[in-house]
C-alpha cells in the first residue's frame, strides 16, 4: 500500500473512531501512530476523503466521513453502499441520504454543477432541490444518475 493511502486510511479510522473537532487533533492522532504529516497535506487528504464538519452539541462541530466511503468493522476498513432516493413534488426535488451524509452529497451535486438545479440546501439526511422551469422529473433523475450511481427513484 502506497504511503498516501495508508495515511488517508489512518486517518478515516482516526476520525470514525473518535470525536475530532479540529486538524490539530487529526495530526496529533497521527503523530501518535508515527506519521509526521504537515498542514498543507492534512488539508489535502481531507479535501480528497471529503470529510466534512457535522454540527454537535453546544454550538461545536466535529469532523465526519462520508457514511458512503468507509465504515471500520473488526478492525478492517471497508466499502459500504450509501442508499440515495430520490422523490419530487412540482419542481422541487428531494434526496434522501444515510444519517450525516446529505452535506457531502450536495456537495457532490454542487460541484457537478447540473443544468437542471437551481440550488441545493442540504440537512442531516435530507436535500431540497429546486429544479429549473421545464425540466422533467425523469431528466433530473438522468443527470444524477451518472455521478449518483446508487440513487433510486420513489
Amino acid at each position: 500500500m502506497k504511503e498516501k493511502e495508508k495515511r488517508q486510511e489512518t486517518i478515516v479510522k482516526i476520525i470514525s473512531s473518535q470525536k475530532v473537532r479540529s486538524q490539530e487533533d487529526i495530526k496529533e492522532s497521527l503523530k501518535s501512530m508515527g506519521i509526521n504529516i504537515t498542514q498543507a497535506t492534512l488539508s489535502r487528504d481531507l479535501k480528497e476523503l471529503k470529510v466534512y464538519k457535522k454540527p454537535v452539541e453546544n454550538n461545536e462541530y466535529e469532523y465526519a466521513i462520508p457514511s458512503a466511503m468507509n465504515t471500520i468493522q473488526n478492525g478492517k476498513t471497508t466499502l459500504i453502499k450509501n442508499e440515495v432516493t430520490l422523490e419530487f413534488s412540482g419542481n422541487i426535488a428531494v434526496l434522501k441520504t444515510r444519517p450525516g451524509n446529505a452535506g457531502s452529497v450536495a456537495y457532490d451535486i454542487d460541484s457537478n454543477n447540473p443544468s437542471e438545479v437551481i440550488g441545493t440546501i442540504a440537512g442531516d439526511d435530507t436535500i431540497i432541490m429546486v429544479m429549473r422551469e421545464g425540466v422533467s422529473h425523469d431528466e433530473l433523475f438522468q443527470s444524477f444518475i451518472k455521478f449518483i450511481p446508487e440513487l433510486k427513484r420513489l
